[in-house]
């Protein structure tokens, strides 16, 4: 979640239920959104407790599918897919879901292929996840009766239906040897099973549970969906101040380097994935919250509605941003990166960013959007900034205490230290995929009940989910 938030600090390991208000005393941000992480904690346990995994109204169950001629419908109705209620309001066809531009293969030439037999089969996931609406993205969300003011945001379930194609292979297919299951990433497991498909039979080699001696068992294409996929343990994190003073005064020390009055809560955010030597990453101390509407773009220059309120808000001369739109995230891979430039010169009064090359174009109409990021120096390119080259180093300059971390940090005047504590979230990570069902050729079709954790490999965007932390320095 990219907002202005001062801190978030939900730890379920704390089993609070309820935030209390007592008189006399400050209103927080940070109080009142605990409440609604621990709310949405409590109610996503409840739903899982009770409804299990996945699930739908007995009889009724939603988004169901269907094929007429040579499109996939999507049925109208609500389903449960790890503990996130999904309702859609009324059928629609693949190829038309708000939430899923540009799919990469349409549902008829799906169907074609399935029906002139260059494919066994067609998966339909339902694909689940959170995301914070601003008032860029919903207009909405301004009050008219301040002056169209930008006040709260919102929490939106995201949901889509995507297809993966299972292709006919050879009658006679190399041996394949899968190692325990525990040891195999998710997408290397599915590329070896999809390998070892017989002609003819959707089958799939796959591991056998025992004693961790690779084994081979011929199964169902559908059953395959069926099978928990290994999810990768998310990293370590690590934080650290310097000049902490021996007391518990709330006075500042001059050694610790932030001196400031503003809360800053620093993320830093994969750009490219890869191996810690490919990988890059971007950063920022305002939570990336940063961030203006595109109304058009020519050559270099990027003309905005706003280039901020000041300096320390705003766009200026040699910072780096990211340009994007709703294609990035809700194309056939969601949540992607958009493309990183350097800001030559700003106008005011034109609210023209000019940037150092020549900017692509991106779509006006679909929310395009420039959101600013703190890298700078040798180091930082249109990449990125290569993880290799920054492992172990300082991602704070002098205005903020030292930070090693790859996730959140809130940094705010005060005592040196640090604690770290579980953040609940709302993105892509804490979101799950589930199972509509598998029509193969000869006509079969069923809801095939399976549901994983998602994260997009190439964008871990989603620093304030479940199992990601935030650290607070103060």
């Amino acid at each position: 979640m990219k907002g202005d938030f001062s801190k978030l600090r939900f730890e379920r390991t704390k089993h609070y239920t309820s935030v209390l208000e007592q008189q006399g005393r400050v209103a927080l941000d940070a109080d009142r959104n605990e409440q609604r992480a621990i709310d949405g904690y409590i109610r996503k346990t409840e739903n899982i407790d009770i409804i299990g995994p996945f699930g739908g109204p007995q009889d009724d169950a939603g988004f169901a599918i269907s094929v007429a001629g040579d499109a996939i419908t999507i049925g109208a109705g609500r389903y449960y897919a790890n503990g996130l209620l999904c309702e859609n309001e009324a059928a629609v066809s693949y190829g038309s879901q708000p939430f899923l531009l540009r799919p990469a293969v349409s549902d008829a030439d799906l169907l074609n292929e399935l029906s002139a037999g260059d494919t066994d089969a067609i998966r339909l996931f339902l694909e689940v996840w959170q995301r914070m609406v601003t008032a860029l993205d919903d207009p909405c969300l301004r009050e008219p009766a301040l002056g169209q003011a930008d006040t709260t945001a919102r929490l939106q379930t995201v949901w889509r239906v995507v297809a993966e194609r299972t292709l006919v292979k050879t009658k006679n297919p190399l041996p394949v040897s899968l190692v325990p299951r525990s040891l195999v990433d998710t997408a290397t497991l599915r590329r070896a099973t999809t390998l070892a498909t017989d002609f003819g039979s959707p089958a799939s080699l796959r591991p056998v549970a025992g004693a961790g001696t690779p084994v081979t068992q011929r199964v169902d294409c559908c059953t395959e969906m069926y099978l928990p996929v290994r999810i990768p343990a998310p990293g370590k994190l690590s934080a650290q101040t310097t000049g902490g003073s021996s007391d518990c005064s709330c006075e500042p020390t001059p050694a610790a380097g932030y001196r400031g009055l503003e809360n800053q809560l620093y993320r830093v955010e994969i750009h490219e994935g890869g191996t810690e030597a490919t990988a890059t990453f971007k950063w920022s101390r305002e939570n990336g919250c940063v961030v203006a509407a595109v109304l058009g773009v020519s050559g270099a220059d990027v003309l905005v509605d706003s280039v901020g309120p000041d300096a320390n808000l705003g766009f200026q001369a040699g910072q780096w941003v990211e340009i994007s739109d709703d294609n990035d995230l809700f194309g056939p891979v969601a949540n992607q990166p958009g493309q990183l430039c350097q800001i030559k010169s700003v106008s005011p009064e034109h609210r023209t960013v000019t940037m150092m090359g020549t900017v692509a174009q991106v779509d006006t109409t679909r929310n395009a959007r420039l959101r600013r990021w703190e890298q700078f120096g040798a180091t930082a390119t249109g990449n990125g900034v290569a993880l290799a080259l920054s492992i172990g180093r300082s991602l704070a300059d002098s205005r903020a205490n030292r930070v090693r971390t790859n996730r959140v940090a809130a940094v705010r005047r005060g005592r040196s230290g640090v604690s770290t504590a579980p953040s609940h979230g709302c993105d892509p990570c804490s979101a799950g995929l589930h199972s509509l069902g598998c029509k193969k050729r000869g006509g079969h079709s069923g809801r095939l009940p399976q549901v994983v954790s998602r994260a997009d490999g190439n964008q871990l965007e989603c620093f304030l989910g479940d199992s990601h932390y935030a650290i607070e320095l103060g």
